[in-house]
């Protein structure tokens, strides 16, 4: 019985980590977008916060 399942692991175990790999790989491409997306904004709210405190170091250098 173990040299049977043994034999049928050996079998199916390289098909389920072909189907694990494509799955891992499908969801790593469908994050794509959405990691994008998410560096976007973070990029958008450090240039604004850039902007506020250059803003306020000019404003203290000016009075």
């Amino acid at each position: 019985l173990a040299r049977k399942m043994s034999r049928q692991i050996n079998k199916t175990l390289p098909t389920a980590a072909e189907t694990l790999t494509a799955a891992i790989n499908r969801w790593a491409q469908s994050i794509k977008p959405a990691l994008a997306t998410l560096c976007e904004n973070v990029a958008v709210a450090f240039s604004n916060m850039a902007a506020g405190l250059r803003e306020e170091s000019e404003a203290v250098e000016n009075d």
